[in-house]
């Protein structure tokens, strides 16, 4: 048995095994024999078939390609961008969903938390339609480190809830325009002016 590899004619290392000089043989496939078995050696080498031998690649960039003509990473500028734009909008989906002050009050805004909130709105539509509010009691809302808010009566519950909604909805609109603002900024930026993009000037209302 032997430790061998497969290329293709600009010397890149196609397929990395072991078997015998025989089945290779008669496979007709070209080959080439190492001393060593190594999963990844098409990560790291290339055959140079003037000098006979593996030749170590040079350090890898990141959003490069390799040019197995000129045996160098060339910029894959495309690739850049849409990893770039990728990270954009995370970040706008994590900060979307943060607690946020509505009103002095610290609110989850996550789609659960919007939910509850619609939920409330609509029980109070609802009870003013029937001319049943809620008990002044049971006007309260549990904030995002679980402390309890109470209002006067069901109006300001609802005065208060109406401007969650709208603070929560405000932001989502801003993110969204900031997501957009940086994609017209990517989609003409060179590979070094990527670089200078900020991810973390994201608006936080």
């Amino acid at each position: 048995m032997i430790n061998y590899i497969n290329y293709t004619d600009k010397g890149e290392i196609t397929t990395v095994g072991i078997s015998t000089r025989e089945t290779l043989e008669a496979s007709g496939v070209p080959f080439l024999e190492v001393k060593e078995f190594d999963p990844e050696l098409s990560l790291k080498y290339y055959i140079d078939f003037e000098k006979g031998r593996l030749i170590e690649m040079p350090l890898k960039k990141e959003h490069h390609d390799f040019d197995w003509d000129k045996k160098e990473w060339v910029p894959n500028l495309d690739r850049a961008r849409q990893l770039k734009y990728a990270r954009i909008d995370k970040v706008k989906s994590i900060q979307v969903v943060q607690p946020i002050d509505c009103a002095g009050i610290i609110v989850d805004a996550d789609s659960e938390s919007q939910r509850k909130i619609s939920g409330k709105i609509n029980e109070i539509a609802f009870r003013e339609t029937l001319g049943s509010p809620i008990p002044n009691e049971m006007c309260v809302w549990r904030a995002s480190n679980n402390d309890f808010h109470t209002f006067a009566d069901q109006a300001h519950l609802k005065d208060w809830l109406s401007m969650a909604v709208i603070t929560i909805a405000a932001r989502e609109t801003n993110l969204h325009m900031w997501k957009w603002a940086k994609g017209t900024a990517i989609n003409s930026a060179s590979m070094e002016e990527l670089d200078g993009i900020p991810e973390d000037d994201f608006p936080t209302v």
